[in-house]
């Protein structure tokens, strides 16, 4: 088998494709991929995983950020300062608190997935939208 193989894993409502080794990936409290044993592949093609492709050759990789509700509320409100942007956007009812708890679980996936890439040996880095 080759060391890198793709799967397709469904996480969320997305589909992320993943070179990684030939390991099982599960989703752990924080929503982050691991990689554990030896075992066979999650895959949404059966083929996929008993005939992993072997001419996928990864050195690098650009992970396209999607941009959260707190990054563009930022980018609409670039004069405000983090307790104006909290303010207006408290008054137009929106909940402050878990915008900011969904950015950071968002952005500590990024650089989970990230992470997980380089530890395969490939050069990864990460863009916005």
């Amino acid at each position: 088998m080759s060391p890198k193989h793709l799967i397709l894993k469904n996480v969320g409502r997305a589909y992320c494709k993943i070179f990684c080794r030939w390991e099982s990936l599960s989703l752990t409290k924080q929503s982050a991929l691991m990689f554990q044993g030896k075992t066979e592949c999650f895959s949404t093609q059966a083929t996929m995983a008993s005939e992993p492709p072997s001419s996928i050759k990864l050195n690098r990789l650009l992970l396209v950020s999607k941009l959260s509700r707190y990054d563009f509320e930022r980018c609409r409100h670039v004069d405000l300062s983090e307790s104006e942007l909290e303010s207006v956007l408290r008054k137009r009812g929106a909940d402050y608190d878990s915008l900011i708890k969904n950015h950071k679980l968002h952005k500590e996936f990024e650089q989970n997935v990230k992470k997980a890439f380089e530890d395969a040996g490939i050069e990864a880095r990460v863009v916005n939208r």
